[in-house]
């Protein structure tokens, strides 16, 4: 088993919860009521979406995720 890391994009949905894609993985999209719910579902999906181009026999994409020590940034909001 290869273990490769995904950036996932996550956004607010309009009527509550969170919605996410995997800019990687072109239509691979998911949903969760809260974050926690959200990861577990892109993990599943991504998973679930490796595994059909693996019987198609098409190549897997390499992981887009930042490496160790690669420079990112993630925005916070601070209530204070």
């Amino acid at each position: 088993m290869v273990e490769r890391e995904y950036r996932v994009v996550i956004e607010r949905g309009e009527s509550g919860g969170f919605w996410a894609h995997v800019p990687a993985l072109p239509g691979c999209f998911t949903a969760g009521e809260t974050v926690e719910d959200l990861m577990r579902h892109a993990q599943e999906a991504i998973a679930a979406y490796i595994e059909v181009l693996e019987e198609q026999g098409r190549p897997v994409p390499e992981g887009d995720a930042p490496g160790a020590g690669e420079k990112f940034e993630v925005p916070l909001r601070v209530a204070v």
